[in-house]
């Protein structure tokens, strides 16, 4: 099942699927939770909510202070959530999951270009070499693969 990681599409309904189903069953079973649980139900709860908002602005990349003020949760408990649920801080994941965007979209785009801004990455160059670190590879050799 290995192979089956590297088809993005997969790896991303699986990731959303663990995350997400986790958060419920942690929601759905008050009875089992510990306040460490609880703790635990509320840092996934903030990941999900983080999620769904980097999502929903794709070309207005959101910073960590933004995320912050529309969850209604200082900083410093979003780091630990994150610290926590994930092992990375906040601003690293949201970087992730645009990454992981850009990298689907270029299935479909005309250029890198049109990929990189339509998710707020407007420094191509930094861009390259976030998108280069995170998947092993340019997002110009990306995009000839997918055309290929």
């Amino acid at each position: 099942m290995p192979h089956l990681t590297k088809d993005v599409n997969i790896a991303e309904t699986f990731e959303r699927s663990a995350v997400f189903g986790l958060a419920d069953v942690l929601d759905s079973e008050p009875e089992l939770l510990t306040q460490s649980a609880s703790r635990t139900s509320r840092h996934w709860q903030l990941v999900r909510a983080v999620r769904e908002l980097v999502e929903a602005s794709p070309d207005c990349p959101l910073t960590v202070a933004e995320l912050c003020v529309r969850l209604r949760a200082s900083r410093r408990t979003l780091q630990y959530a994150f610290e926590e649920a994930l092992g990375m801080n906040p601003f690293l994941y949201t970087r992730a999951i645009r990454l992981g965007k850009v990298q689907r979209e270029l299935q479909s785009a005309a250029s890198v270009t049109e990929a990189a801004t339509r998710w707020g990455f407007w420094h191509l160059g930094n861009f390259s070499a976030e998108y280069r670190e995170q998947f092993g590879e340019l997002p110009s050799e990306t995009l000839r693969r997918y055309r290929g």
